[in-house]
């Protein structure tokens, strides 16, 4: 039996409108399982968007249920995802290489709780927001082990943030997208699907007379390729396999 992870993408889109500003419009809560989870998505920042941290920003964080929606100024601020029940916030990245974790998305301290890495960034940030404004793909890809959290966010081909962050991994952990002064489109949830395919069964050919030469002589018994064959149909044997032997046609 033969298993293959196949990518595909879970049939629902989101769109997600961070223009009013920060933290006014988050996704839904994605759970982080022992698969990890993946989403790609486009980010475009607004016209008039200044600032380098303009942008998207994931958020991962615990609670006793998933976000289930979008929060937007017009909207009570207790749907807000910071209000859930059992809401504990574990990292922001945002995408412009910067990363900050505290209650509430508040700066934190750096310490040995958590460790980061940025595998690509700039130094040409005008490009950068030059190039955001126009859009660019992004993904995020967390995974979680040995009481840690990885997360991974990739801005175009421009900027890529690795950060781990020591946590409790036997709670429900749940990855969500935010963004400032920038819509995020397109927004999919990579799903592996694992598929099972039986092994192909073999065909083996043998000429008439028990030899498998190109030529009308019978030869002796066990000459030949006769001894590959039986091994074949004893190994077939063991494995329950189907081992078809037809007279061979030769056309020369």
């Amino acid at each position: 039996v033969v298993s293959s992870a196949v990518t595909a993408f879970a049939a629902d889109e989101t769109t997600l409108d961070g223009s009013e500003g920060w933290w006014t419009a988050h996704t839904k809560g994605y759970l982080v399982d022992e698969d990890g989870v993946e989403l790609t998505f486009k980010a475009t920042t607004d016209a008039d968007a200044l600032n380098g941290w303009d942008g998207p920003v994931a958020l991962l964080y615990t609670a006793t249920e998933a976000y289930a929606g979008e929060y937007t100024p017009d909207a009570d601020s207790t749907v807000q995802v910071n209000n859930l029940a059992g809401y504990s916030e574990i990292i922001l990245v945002r995408g412009d290489s910067a990363a900050f974790l505290g209650a509430n998305n508040t700066w934190g301290t750096l310490s040995e709780d958590w460790t980061w890495e940025a595998t690509k960034t700039t130094d040409d940030w005008e490009a950068y927001k030059t190039a955001i404004k126009a859009g660019l793909d992004c993904s995020v890809v967390v995974t979680k082990a040995d009481g840690a959290v990885t997360l991974v966010l990739k801005v175009g081909d421009i900027t890529e943030s690795k950060i781990t962050v020591k946590t409790d991994t036997t709670k429900d952990i749940y990855l969500a997208m935010t963004a400032e002064n920038c819509k995020l489109t397109n927004i999919k949830e990579v799903v592996k699907e694992t598929t099972t395919q039986a092994p192909a069964t073999e065909t083996t050919t043998v000429a008439a007379g028990g030899n498998n030469n190109n030529n009308n002589s019978t030869g002796s018994t066990g000459s030949g390729d006769t001894a590959p064959v039986l091994a074949l149909l004893a190994v077939a044997a063991v494995a329950g396999a189907v081992v078809v032997l037809r007279k061979k046609e030769v056309t020369e």
